[in-house]
């Protein structure tokens, strides 16, 4: 089971600057706890802001973090080398996804961590293909930014995957930047790329006022992948603004897309609309909840792309102050329309059962935002998944 964590069971979130009232939960899951008592050295978003005019200085002291604690994948690894990069850390993280049926890097993670160390000028060891273990060097002095960057997994490796990694480095870049990201957009346990520019980008813009722009120019499916994704950013001011979302008001609308790619037809797409639609109101119906105040549509279409064949299904859910709850679901081989459609759903209905104003995807993702604010951020959420203590847990200890 997971070691505890006094955050487990709170539904308000409050991530920033925080002292260890754990010791070290992971039992030894990183090397550098904190020592108890009173903190003054600066907070997060000061040495962030300080980073910005001296990113090499390399004084976030040396840490090393088991990569096989909580969740014991990729997200380790992803925010890790975030906060590494922003705050000047020499960290070492070792026993990388060592629980996994293949255990290491994979093409996703090792370009992720690359592009991260291009950005900053850091130097990496170990980053190869299956290494268990990496160790990330902050430059000696900062490098001027560049206006474009390039992540190309070669593989159908998620792009949102590299986005998680790069986009908290690149929006405290001193100029605007265009980060060029290959590989696959609709991926399995990834977040597709929808969810990214309808759910996070848009979150992050509305409280945190980070504007970023996710441009769709292919389409890439599993196994081929062959994606390719723009992710425009801007610089932060100075810092991130601390934000509070406490109140999620009624459900207004739910709205979705049921996609179907290559030599599928169309009809698959039309099924997995039906099925979820039915489901929703469904749920609505049982639940005596009056649908005539909620707005339900769910689209589908057909998209054709000569390299890529598969099918999929995005849902969102929209309350009257402004909280967004989305879920998705990919056709995989064998199985029916109607089955996926009803999957994402169900899904949906979990997530706003939940009673959180984010969803179980966006509530892990927003974490290291919430920690490089400058303040205190509070978000109400359902239950604390092992992703999103996972994210917490390497907030404590990296900064």
């Amino acid at each position: 089971p997971p070691p505890p964590s006094p955050f487990h069971n709170r539904k308000e979130m409050d991530a920033g600057r925080w002292p260890s009232t754990t010791g070290n939960p992971s039992g030894g899951g990183c090397s550098n706890a904190p020592p108890k008592g009173k903190f003054d050295h600066p907070t997060p978003a000061e040495r962030v802001g300080e980073g910005k005019k001296d990113a090499g200085s390399g004084s976030g002291g040396m840490v090393t973090v088991h990569g096989d604690m909580l969740e014991g994948g990729g997200q380790i690894l992803r925010n890790s080398v975030a906060y590494a990069a922003l705050l000047g850390v020499h960290l070492t993280i070792d026993q990388i996804r060592k629980r996994r049926s293949r255990p290491g890097l994979r093409a996703q993670h090792l370009i992720g961590i690359q592009l991260a160390a291009s950005i900053k000028g850091a130097t990496l060891e170990g980053d190869d293909l299956n290494s268990t273990q990496i160790t990330f060097k902050p430059p000696e002095t900062s490098i001027e930014a560049k206006d474009e960057y390039l992540g190309d997994c070669k593989t159908a490796g998620s792009v949102c995957l590299l986005v998680q990694t790069a986009l908290p480095v690149l929006i405290f870049q001193d100029k605007k930047t265009c980060l060029t990201l290959r590989g696959g957009t609709n991926a399995i346990k990834a977040p597709m790329v929808e969810y990214m520019s309808q759910i996070l980008l848009p979150f992050l813009k509305k409280h945190a006022d980070i504007h970023t722009e996710a441009i769709i120019e292919k389409r890439g499916l599993y196994p081929k992948g062959g994606g390719k994704v723009r992710l425009l950013t801007n610089p932060v001011t100075e810092k991130i603004k601390a934000f509070h979302v406490l109140e999620r008001g009624d459900l207004v609308n739910v709205t979705g897309e049921a996609v179907v790619c290559g030599k599928l037809p169309e009809k698959l797409a039309q099924a997995m609309a039906s099925a979820a639609e039915k489901h929703v109101r469904f749920y609505l119906k049982s639940s005596g909840i009056d649908e005539k105040g909620i707005d339900i549509k769910i689209v589908s279409k057909k998209e054709q792309h000569p390299h890529s064949t598969g099918a999929f299904i995005i849902l969102k859910a929209t309350t009257s102050t402004g909280c967004q709850l989305a879920s998705s679901s990919i056709c995989e081989r064998g199985q029916k329309a109607e089955t996926v459609g009803h999957r994402a759903a169900q899904q949906l209905v979990v997530e706003w059962k939940a009673g959180g104003c984010v969803d179980s995807h966006l509530q892990d993702q927003m974490v290291i935002f919430m920690a490089l604010a400058a303040g205190k951020s509070r978000v109400l959420s359902g239950p604390l998944t092992l992703h999103t203590r996972t994210a917490i847990y390497i907030a404590e200890r990296l900064t």
